[in-house]
């Protein structure tokens, strides 16, 4: 649904932070990741994942619903949904960013009350992880691919290519394809 004549397809509200109309500017201090929406409990969520928090807000009113505070950069990877969660990486150091799972059916900050888990090794700065038949698939900068649970955040399995990685994984046909400087690798 686009309806043009709403102020949040204009502007954001004061009332999220806006700052002469350059958009949400607290309590992240930017948003370089590409959005997405979700469905919960009937009505649309827009996650934005930004440098210190991850936000949650209603796409037609431009209201937060909620947030996430981790307090560090965020990195440049999309968020992600399945089985009723958002991933959401933070950090933005090689070898530091994480995958968070959140439950969005919160109000407010729900920063520790609906984090569900954390992984806090070989999670991508730039690719964005993919949900693929009830799993997560994510590769590293550095070129270790990854196959999540995302009820559990446990590692399936994890298997090191040659790198570096920065495109995200793609699907087709039931193979997960990862894109190297130099080739693809798939499994």
């Amino acid at each position: 649904m686009c309806n043009l004549s709403s102020p949040w397809t204009k502007k954001p509200p004061k009332k999220c932070g806006a700052s002469s109309g350059r958009g949400n500017t607290t309590p992240a201090t930017r948003f370089i990741t590409t959005p997405i929406i979700i469905i919960v409990n009937g009505k649309p969520q827009l996650i934005s994942n930004g440098s210190k928090v991850c936000l949650a807000y209603d796409p037609l009113t431009g209201k937060e619903i909620w947030r996430v505070v981790y307090g560090g950069d965020s990195t440049i990877s999309r968020p992600i949904f399945g089985d009723g969660l958002v991933y959401v990486n933070v950090g933005y150091k090689v070898g530091s960013s994480e995958l968070w799972a959140v439950d969005p059916t919160g109000y407010g900050d729900i920063s520790t009350t609906h984090v569900k888990w954390k992984i806090l090794k070989n999670i991508p700065i730039e690719s964005s992880p993919i949900f693929v038949k009830r799993h997560i698939f994510a590769v590293d900068d550095r070129g270790t691919i990854s196959c999540i649970d995302p009820k559990t955040g446990k590692f399936n399995w994890q298997r090191l290519f040659k790198g570096p990685f920065g495109a995200s994984p793609i699907t087709a046909d039931d193979t997960c394809i990862f894109l190297t400087n130099a080739a693809p690798a798939s499994c």
